[in-house]
This record gives structure tokens, sequence and C-alpha cells, in this order.
């Protein structure tokens, strides 16, 4: 039997529900894509979509979602805060970097600010895949 690290990040467990999925992407057209692949992948729900770091704050301040992953761009000015507004979140799920570059400069400093997860920004395929897996 195998223990969990006392290292290893908390996530929270979903049963019987949809994944509830958060975007804060730019541009338009790449946020615009990955909803679309959200909404084709059974399981999971659209819970909010942001184009800019100040609505995604906004919306997590006032509405208090709950939410399961959150995608954020971390190329985005503000990204910072997103995250700490979302990991300060009542119902804090895991949280997902989208990164220009897999390099591990860019791991070490998503790492450091406790974005445990990346995907590289632009490949579709590759976010599908997380989000599937995610989702099972």
């Amino acid at each position: 039997m195998t223990f969990p690290s006392a290292n290893a990040p908390p996530q929270r467990q979903r049963f019987g529900s949809s994944l509830q999925v958060v975007l804060v992407l730019s541009p338009p057209a790449l946020l615009q894509r990955m909803s679309d692949i959200v909404g084709a992948i059974g399981g999971t729900l659209l819970a909010g979509r942001f184009a800019t770091p100040a609505d995604a704050v906004d919306w997590i301040v006032w509405k208090r979602p709950v939410w399961h992953v959150a995608y954020v761009d971390m190329t985005l000015p503000g990204a910072e805060e997103v995250v700490r507004s979302l990991q300060g979140s009542q119902h804090a799920g895991t949280i997902v970097g989208v990164c220009d570059h897999l390099w591990r400069e860019v791991r070490d400093r998503c790492s450091a600010i406790g974005v445990r997860a990346i995907v590289e920004k632009g490949d579709l395929i590759a976010f599908q895949g997380d989000l599937e897996t995610r989702a099972r």
C-alpha cells in the first residue's frame, strides 16, 4: 500500500457531478476553441470563461463559485493575482498553468506560486487530453 506524500498538493474530489472548469485565457480565439473542447467532453461543464484576469478576479470575489479545475494563461499580466484569488476561494480546486513553453524555468515559476501542472499554450490536443483525464 502506498501512502500519499506529505508534500502533495491538496486536490478536491468530485462525486456524481460534472467537472466544473474555469478558463482564463487570451487571445479570444483560443478561449473560444478551448471552451468548445470543454463543451464537447462528457462530464465537464464550463463554470466560467474570461479573457482578462480582472474579469476573473471579479467573478471569484463576487460569485464565490464552485470549481474543480482552472486553466490560467500564465502569460497574461495579472495571472498571479488570478491564481492567488483561486487558491483563496472557499471551494478551491486544481489550477493548471497555460504557458508559452514547458521549460524548466517556466515550471519553476509556476511551482513557486502553487501551480503544479502546466500545459503548453495553443496545444489543444494536450489540453483535451489533460481535461479528459481529469473528467474520468
